[in-house]
């Protein structure tokens, strides 16, 4: 649409050949006659009778992301593309540690993103990320990305169980094991998770601690449970164990308590009274002694 001309604007003719200007509005390219105005703006045309639709330079379009030619042009026809990438934010790789109620139930999902034109370009993401670019959302560019999960063992059988597990998702991710390479990580030995019954751990000790320095249980494992985020984890599974069977426990030592030993008993009575004897012999003695100084 033709601009109206304004008295007293000073401008200078010129001709672009192509890959300089293209329409603001559309961000068509342009080519043929324009006039620069002084205010450093340009619009088609060659007479400032009758001023044509405003341009810009290619390099001064908002959207443009490309230094070269062959990028700029790809930028125009991907303009759409470009601003919806533009408000997206990087993924972030997340390591995802289980819960307390994920050990109950002795397994939970690991989730997991690659950039379509890598080959290993895998990282762990948290659910929350890996619902959104499942979902398609406008948060991460689900366009170049694609995800995954998979079930993680944390107790019995675990490495072979991962194992497993990963096999399967590298049916569809080739390459996913490359960032899950510990098969036993996050694994608790079962006497964590299900601990031994209160009479049996009373005669071990009072307030059995599961942070001594044990091994895991797993015949496949030699490591040692050193996590502080599971420890907090285990620490508070103890707590609901320890409250749970308090009474039970009180019980068991009180029973403890009463049993009594024989020879036991009569130590301590002997203790009680241990010159008992020798004071009868002595008052035999003391009457005797009257009865002659009579």
């Amino acid at each position: 649409m033709p601009q109206q001309y304004k008295p007293g604007s000073k401008y200078k003719s010129f001709t672009t050949l192509g890959d300089e200007f293209c329409f603001k509005n559309s961000g068509t390219p342009y080519v043929g006659s324009y006039l620069e105005m002084s205010d450093g703006t340009f619009f088609e045309g060659k007479e400032i009778s009758r001023v044509g639709e405003e341009i810009i330079k290619i390099e001064d379009k908002p959207s443009n992301k490309g230094k070269t030619l062959s990028a700029n042009k790809y930028n125009i026809l991907k303009e759409n593309y470009f601003n919806f990438i533009s408000n997206t934010k990087t993924i972030v790789s997340t390591k995802n540690f289980p819960t307390e109620k994920d050990y109950t139930r002795g397994f939970y999902d690991r989730y997991f993103v690659r950039r379509k034109n890598g080959i290993l370009d895998y990282k762990e993401i948290d659910k929350k990320t890996y619902d959104s670019l499942k979902n398609k959302k406008t948060e991460y560019d689900w366009h170049l990305h694609e995800c995954g999960k998979l079930m993680w063992i944390l107790k019995g059988d675990a490495n072979n169980a991962n194992n497993r597990s990963i096999k399967i998702a590298e049916r569809k991710f080739m390459g996913i094991g490359i960032i899950f390479q510990n098969t036993e990580e996050f694994y608790l030995p079962t006497s964590i998770i299900s601990p031994l019954p209160q009479s049996v751990a009373a005669n071990n000790s009072k307030t059995p601690s599961v942070f001594r320095k044990t091994k895991e249980s797993n015949p496949s494992s030699n490591k040692e449970v050193k996590t502080p985020a599971l420890k907090k984890v285990h620490e508070s599974m103890l707590r609901n164990i320890q409250t749970k069977h308090r009474k039970k426990q009180d019980t068991i030592n009180k029973k403890i308590s009463q049993i009594e030993n024989p020879e036991t008993r009569l130590k301590q009575l002997n203790n009680k009274n241990p010159n008992s004897g020798g004071t009868s012999s002595g008052g035999g003695g003391t009457s005797g002694g009257g009865g002659g100084g009579y």
